[in-house]
C-alpha cells in the first residue's frame, strides 16, 4: 500500500516530466491508489528527500506491465536501469507469462532506455479524449432513437462468469487470467464496472473510472456475435451523457490495430491525443 506522501511524490514527478517532455505517462493511477498492504510493485529513488525516479509494475493475470520515469535533470545516470533491474529480479521470483514495457511513442528518454535492454516491439494504443465539437450528428444522438434497447447496470458478483467470457471473446484473455484479474477487481469493488444488456441479455462490459480531473473508459467489449447492431455506439453515448455533469475530461484507449473500434470512437467524438507503445521484454 502506498502512503499519501508517496502518491503525492509520484504525481508531482509525473507532472514535471510530462510538462517538460510534452507527453503523457500511463501510470495506471487506479491501480496505484488501490495497492494492497503486501504489494511490492513500486520502486522509488529519492535524492535529498525529493523523488527523482519511479517505476511501477502492474499485474494483469499472468502478465506484467512496467512504466516509469526519471526527473529530467537526473537522467543518464543509471537511475532507471537500477529500478528496472530490481523490478525484474522481484517479478522473476513471482513468475510471469509476459512482461511489457510501456513508453509514450514520443518519449526520447524512453526510446533511449529501450535500446539498452533485450526487447521487441509488441503493439501500440491510442489515447483518445472526447470532444463535443467533433461528435457526429449521428442518428443515435436523436432523442427518438430507441436507446431503451441497450441498458447499463453496475456489475455484481453474479456477472463474473459473463465478464470473463466477454474478456476472452474480446481480448483473447485466458480463463486463468480472467479469473485472477476479476478476483482482484471484485476485491476492490464493482462500482465502476458495468454490464451492457441488449434486450435484457448480457452482451458487453465496460469499466469507467474517475481519476482526478479525468474519466477513463477501458475494458470495453461487445459480444462478437452481437456486433454491428449499434450496441457499442449506444453504450458509449450512455456513458458520455452519464459523465458529462461531472465536468471532467472523458478518455479511452484503443489498440492501433483495431480500426473498427477506432472508427466507432471517432464517430462518437473521441479524438486521438497520445500514442503509447509497448515492448515485450525478451531477457
Amino acid at each position: 500500500m502506498l502512503s499519501n506522501k508517496q502518491l503525492q511524490d509520484i504525481q508531482s514527478l509525473q507532472q514535471y516530466c510530462e510538462d517538460t517532455d510534452h507527453l503523457s505517462l500511463k501510470l495506471n493511477w487506479e491501480t496505484l491508489r488501490s495497492r494492497k498492504p503486501h504489494d511490492q510493485y513500486d520502486y522509488f529513488h529519492y535524492s535529498k528527500n525529493m523523488l527523482i525516479g519511479f517505476l511501477g509494475v502492474y499485474k494483469f493475470g499472468s502478465k506484467f506491465e512496467i512504466c516509469g520515469m526519471v526527473h529530467p535533470a537526473y537522467r543518464r545516470q543509471g537511475i532507471f536501469t537500477s529500478l528496472f533491474q530490481r523490478a525484474i529480479q522481484d517479478t522473476g521470483v513471482i513468475g510471469y507469462a509476459s512482461l511489457l514495457l510501456n513508453s509514450p511513442a514520443n518519449s526520447v528518454s524512453g526510446e533511449r532506455f529501450l535500446h539498452t535492454i533485450p526487447c521487441q516491439y509488441e503493439c501500440s494504443e491510442y489515447q483518445m479524449r472526447w470532444n463535443a465539437t467533433y461528435e457526429c450528428e449521428a442518428a443515435y444522438l436523436n432523442e427518438n432513437t430507441l436507446v431503451t434497447e441497450v441498458s447499463l447496470r453496475t456489475a455484481t458478483p453474479d456477472d463474473i462468469e459473463d465478464m470473463i467470457r466477454l474478456d476472452k471473446d474480446g481480448f483473447g484473455m485466458s480463463d486463468e487470467d480472467g479469473y485472477e484479474m476479476h478476483k482482484t477487481l471484485t476485491d476492490d469493488g464493482l462500482e465502476y464496472m458495468y454490464v451492457v444488456e441488449f434486450n435484457d441479455v448480457t452482451t458487453g462490459k465496460i469499466n469507467v473510472v474517475s481519476i482526478d480531473s479525468q474519466i477513463w473508459i477501458y475494458g470495453f467489449t461487445v459480444d462478437q456475435a452481437m456486433r454491428g447492431q449499434g450496441i457499442g455506439r449506444r453504450t458509449l453515448h450512455h456513458i458520455i451523457q452519464q459523465e458529462l455533469p461531472h465536468n471532467k475530461e472523458i478518455w479511452l484507449e484503443v489498440a492501433v490495430h483495431n480500426p473498427k473500434a477506432l472508427k466507432l470512437y471517432e464517430s462518437c467524438g473521441f479524438v486521438t491525443q497520445e500514442k503509447q507503445d509497448y515492448y515485450q521484454f525478451t531477457g
